[in-house]
Parts: C-alpha cells; structure tokens; sequence
C-alpha cells in the first residue's frame, strides 16, 4: 500500500542564501580544525576566531573548546559571560548572553529565524550529570 505526498506534511525548509551558505561552511571548517583542537586555556584563541566571523564578545567572555556555535556571527557576549563544556548554540537569530552569567554542561540554546533571545540573569545552569542533558528550562532564556 502506497501512501501520498499528502499523508506527510512537508516540513518548512530554512530558506538562507549562498552567502550565509558559504559563511558556515567556512566556520565548519575553521572549527573543526582551528576551534575545536585548541587547548582548553586558550580562550583568546577562540574569541578572536569568533570575531573573525562576527561575534561580538567582551574581553573576559571565556568559550570553552567543546562548545558549537552555528553562526558566530549572531552570538554577542558581554563580560564574564561564559559558554561552557558541550554548550550547542544553535544561533539561527541573535542570542546575547548578558554579564556573569554561565551556560554550561550540555545545554542546548535554539532559536527560530528573526528570534532575539537574551540571556542576561547572573546565574548558571548547571547539572550533576549529562542524564540532564537539554533541561533547561524557561526562567534562563526570556525572548524579546
């Protein structure tokens, strides 16, 4: 038995241009080899890696490593602002961590295209273990 088109709705495609195409191939590449290698002290390594492509960080935000950005050039951080161990920051649209706040141990920050999300209450999240992976709840993010 055959089941149509129909029965599956299709899932809207993010429409990016080549541009925006050929930026994150380029940031892939750079991460891989550059990022995602270097030791984990060397946080103004990787700030001025993310500068290249356009993040806007304080002098003290600390990136760590393990830590994926999707596209550099969405992501401002202010002072003290750290993005932690196995932090998966999808930034389809801005996301701006505000000072002294923490995001850490496997969390995974998602945003939808045109979202602003500021993430500026002085506190970090952090679990015990990874069985707490992805939780992190509403309070920490407060979209514009």
């Amino acid at each position: 038995m055959s089941l149509s088109s129909s029965f599956y709705p299709q899932r809207p495609q993010a429409q990016f241009d080549r541009c925006n195409r050929f930026k994150r191939a380029l940031w892939s590449l750079v991460w891989l080899c550059l990022f995602r290698p270097s030791p984990r002290i060397a946080f103004a390594w990787r700030r001025g890696l993310l500068r290249l492509f356009g993040a806007r960080l304080a002098a003290t935000a600390q990136v760590y490593p393990s830590t994926r950005v999707w596209a550099p050039w969405n992501l401002a951080m202010h002072a003290h602002a750290v993005l932690g161990e196995s932090v998966d920051c999808q930034s389809v649209g801005l996301i701006e961590i505000g000072a002294d706040v923490a995001v850490n141990t496997c969390i995974y920050v998602r945003l939808r295209m045109r979202s602003i999300v500021r993430i500026t209450r002085p506190r970090s999240a952090r679990f015990a273990s990874n069985r707490a992976a992805g939780c992190l709840r509403v309070p920490l993010l407060a979209p514009m």
